[in-house]
């Protein structure tokens, strides 16, 4: 499900001390399954991950994760 690689590859940050790591985010990137589609396929996908990276709750964040064809339509 590429919504979950999405979220960890939007959500990866810099650790105290580390380096940074372009080839970490292009690892995060390959199970991501990106395709071409139109703009408004991409603004759907990006608005999305944002609804998601944003959320408060990781309870609801880890279940709509965990859903199968998650769409902006059913969340």
């Amino acid at each position: 499900m590429n919504e979950v690689y999405r979220y960890q590859l939007s959500t990866c940050r810099q650790s105290i001390g580390e380096s940074l790591d372009l080839q970490k985010l292009e690892v995060l990137s390959t199970d991501c399954n990106f395709r071409d589609g139109t703009a408004a396929q991409q603004q759907e996908a990006a608005i999305q991950d944002a609804f998601i990276a944003g959320m408060h709750s990781s309870y609801i964040r880890q279940r709509l994760l965990e859903g199968n064809d998650l769409q902006l339509t059913t969340v």
